[in-house]
């Protein structure tokens, strides 16, 4: 993902992309343990 992430957006705003790349593994471990597998 991360060279995905620096071809797609370029390397100016490169921390602040990857933060958000890395935010976005709890995050959505957060939505589907709460959401989707709640529900089962």
């Amino acid at each position: 993902m991360v060279p995905t992430a620096s071809e797609l957006f370029g390397l100016e705003h490169f921390g602040i992309i990857y933060s958000f790349m890395i935010l976005g593994n709890p995050i959505g471990a957060v939505l589907f343990s709460g959401l989707v597998a709640g529900r089962l």
